[in-house]
């Protein structure tokens, strides 16, 4: 039998013209130019066409929504790929959670984030951090210690900020951070995070040496959006710098040097409110104003009640929670199509070029699946 041959593929609203039909026409008539079985066989074959007339319609009918646009075709077949791979996406998912569940359970206890599940609670100058060491300030953000104009300190043992990150370690020989009169610093966590415990314990202590703690300002910056509008209107911006998105919760002073969340904020369930920095500032007209190691002297910052890290940037995790949920996955589908800016979500552009492609609203929708790393 000869092989047939096909013609070129239907295009939007079109049937196949004459020219491109002969291929198939003259492999019909040699068809039935042999035995009969043969011409039995071409029978069908001569009915084919009608089929292919039949699917031209609905193609017509899409050009025609779209009125004949290549852009708006291109568009849909964009968001067709875009179903197409989300649905597989989560029927691959299925089949795991339903022929494999006992592996995904281990994976799940064994490599979620290790740091975290294997933190065991410690004390600290008697004060408990149910997750050890890592709930201490990680890096500096800013130290200034002429920030209020006032004097700075002068001991070369108490300039560094790092000696203010990590575990209280002071032993006497430096080891600690003078902030000076009015001096400011800036302390950020990046393994764990400060939140609210939901009770009246406290939830950030100040490590402060000496036999009294100096009166010290303390803000914190929430980490996502919805912790800023929960606490948006109880804020205070007295000594913190306007536009820095700190919010002032008070100040540690006399031998008081734990801050309860809750007492400022109430009315939220645990872990509701999540900070992922803490700034101090001396207060200056409070204690001595000149000296070697003026002003506040910072050991250690620590996360009495802390939360679990969000290490990067995760794509559609559009408030910065550390979690993308369906409503962001919509957001990220509207900037695609151009119905919202990129500024709306513009994590969702992790190749930089300003816009939101196919393959990022994938990613986006792995992460929904698979959590942030």
């Amino acid at each position: 039998m000869a092989a047939r041959k096909r013609g070129p593929p239907l295009r939007w609203g079109h049937r196949r013209s004459e020219a491109a039909s002969a291929p198939c026409e003259a492999a019909r008539s040699a068809n039935a130019q042999r035995p009969t079985r043969n011409a039995q066989r071409a029978t069908p074959n001569a009915q084919r066409p009608t089929p292919n007339a039949q699917r031209a319609t609905p193609n017509a009918q899409r050009a025609t929504r779209f009125g004949g646009s290549a852009a708006e075709a291109h568009l849909w077949i964009s968001r067709r790929l875009l179903c197409e791979r989300i649905s597989t996406t989560v029927r691959r998912s299925e089949v795991v959670k339903v022929t494999n569940n006992l592996r995904v359970v281990l994976i799940v206890l064994v490599l979620g984030p290790c740091c975290w599940a294997t933190a065991r609670a410690e004390e600290y100058g008697g004060i408990e951090f149910p997750q050890g060491e890592i709930s201490f300030a990680d890096t500096v953000i800013r130290y200034d210690p002429l920030f209020s104009e006032g004097n700075a300190p002068t001991d070369p043992d108490y300039l560094d900020p790092d000696e203010a990150l990590g575990v209280p370690d002071y032993d006497g020989d430096g080891d600690s951070l003078s902030l000076g009169s009015g001096g400011l610093v800036e302390l950020r966590f990046v393994d764990n995070a400060l939140t609210n415990s939901a009770d009246d314990t406290p939830d950030l202590h100040i490590f402060e040496i000496g036999p009294d703690v100096e009166d010290t300002f303390v803000a914190i910056r929430p980490r996502n959006e919805a912790t800023r509008v929960a606490i948006a209107s109880l804020c205070v911006d007295e000594m913190a710098p306007q536009g820095d998105d700190f919010c002032e919760i008070g100040k540690v002073f006399g031998r008081t040097s734990s801050i309860d969340i809750d007492a400022l904020f109430p009315d939220h369930q645990s872990g509701d409110l999540i900070f992922d920095a803490v700034q101090l500032i001396d207060d200056p007209e409070e204690g001595q104003r000149s000296g070697a190691t003026v002003g506040a002297d910072i050991d250690s910052v620590g996360a009495i009640a802390s939360a679990p890290p969000c290490r990067q940037p995760c794509t559609g995790d559009c408030d910065q929670n550390c979690e993308v949920r369906i409503n962001e996955l919509v957001t990220g589908v509207s900037i695609a199509q151009g119905g919202l800016p990129l500024a709306e979500c513009a994590v969702f552009d992790t190749t930089g070029n300003l816009q939101v492609a196919v393959n990022e609203l994938i990613l986006g929708v792995t992460r929904l699946l698979r959590g942030c790393p």
